[in-house]
């Protein structure tokens, strides 16, 4: 396990609350049950309206609450012993857990490496994670359309055009 010697904070990561506004999203995460942290995610003008005309409640509910999951990765960088999502356990399932831990894994060898640490694998994830898997119901593009995909030059960026490269997209 990392050395804690120097960090302030960071044993356990919870979801607190999810909130869906008009434009934009509000996730707090409580550290170590006394730091609070707000994230807000802010989408174009009527785009969550659109989509809720679109989807049903409960399949924008899953989507919110893996979104919700998935920003929790900026925890990592303190090395949290646990991430409670029991607020969100609904909207997950296995193969969320199973990308979850890659990217733990993999997307944060970086400042694992930086950091000496080589033995961290990610946090356990506390919460009761439904055993059925789900599909949402999103549509696929088909090879003749096009998509504008914006590159900031990281890795993150590229990665998502090799995935939609490879979907041929």
């Amino acid at each position: 396990m990392p050395q804690r010697l120097n960090l302030p904070f960071g044993r356990c990561v919870k979801i607190e609350s999810l909130n869906i506004f008009h434009n934009h999203i509000e996730i707090m995460y409580l550290l170590d049950n006394r730091y609070k942290s707000l994230t807000k995610i802010y989408y174009p003008e009527a785009l969550l309206k659109k989509l809720s005309n679109k989807y049903s409640e409960h399949d924008l509910s899953i989507l919110y609450k893996q979104i919700a999951f998935f920003e929790g990765l900026k925890y990592l960088l303190v090395f949290p012993d646990s991430y409670d999502v029991s607020l969100i356990a609904n909207g997950l399932n296995k193969s969320t857990l199973e990308l979850f831990q890659i990217i733990a894994l993999k997307g944060w060898s970086q400042h694992n490496y930086e950091n000496k640490v080589t033995s961290y694998d990610g946090p356990q994830i506390i919460g009761d994670i439904p055993a059925k898997a789900y599909n949402l119901p999103f549509r696929s593009f088909q090879s003749t359309e096009e998509l504008l995909c914006a590159n900031g030059g990281g890795k993150d960026s590229f990665l998502m055009m090799k995935m939609l490269e490879q979907a041929h997209i």
